[in-house]
């Protein structure tokens, strides 16, 4: 039971966090670029 539930959290948890890195990665280089 334990185990599905890190499973299911896990599932849910790992596209949100590769979103919010993609989201930080294209904030960092938006910023480090020449205006």
């Amino acid at each position: 039971m334990i185990v599905e539930k890190f499973f299911r959290a896990s599932f849910i948890a790992y596209p949100i966090m590769y979103v919010w890195n993609l989201r930080i990665l294209v904030y960092f280089v938006t910023n480090f670029q020449a205006p």
